[in-house]
């Protein structure tokens, strides 16, 4: 890139620069855009992001926004307190609110990591725990309710915020709707939980 000229762009409409960022692989930037742009169809859904996604075209209302904010803080006080639960459920509220907010997103996982001292698996019985959000996931899937996905998903990730389907769930629903920051934050997460599973790393393009 010279001086004065644009970021190159990948297929997702970010700077290779800022995905590799994002990811935690700055110098992988670059072949993890070339991986997704070769790969995508495998990956993520063939067809395009509607035009009608809901939360990627609707403007969020100031009085809805403002009360986000509010839960948001609320969350991040209990958090700092040792108040993972309760903070989860604030945490939970602003990411299914507005799942294009990236410190929402990071925020939700950042808690639950410290919730579970960063073990890489979660709470006991996490898969029996969380059947019920899998499964809503799978049927959200299906449905293409890209927003019940992120939901289900942030209820599967309360019991182990580690879940590689879980995550990749959440990122292909985040690329659905248009958010491509939050969708490159789950797939770190799943990068993080399994640095070298074969899967994990083909998806993230390393």
């Amino acid at each position: 890139q010279t001086a004065g000229s644009e970021p190159q762009r990948c297929v997702a409409g970010l700077s290779c620069y800022t995905r590799g960022q994002l990811l935690g692989q700055r110098s992988h930037g670059l072949a993890y855009c070339t991986f997704l742009a070769q790969n995508r169809r495998r990956f993520m859904p063939s067809n395009p992001p509607s035009q009608e996604t809901p939360s990627a075209q609707v403007t969020m209302s100031s009085a809805k926004r403002r009360r986000l904010q509010q839960s948001f803080e609320h969350a991040t006080r209990n958090s700092k307190k040792g108040d993972f639960n309760y903070a989860n459920s604030m945490f939970i509220q602003c990411v299914v609110g507005d799942p294009s907010n990236l410190v929402y997103a990071q925020s939700f996982l950042g808690n639950l990591h410290r919730k579970y001292n960063d073990n890489k698996k979660g709470g006991k019985l996490a898969s029996l725990k969380g059947a019920g959000s899998k499964a809503a996931i799978k049927k959200n899937q299906t449905t293409k309710d890209w927003q019940g996905v992120i939901k289900a998903g942030c209820d599967m990730l309360t019991h182990n915020p580690w879940d590689v389907t879980t995550l990749t769930a959440m990122a292909r629903a985040c690329d659905e709707l248009g958010h491509e920051e939050c969708q490159l934050i789950h797939l770190k997460s799943a990068l993080d939980a399994h640095p070298k599973d074969p899967d994990v790393n083909r998806f993230s393009g390393l």
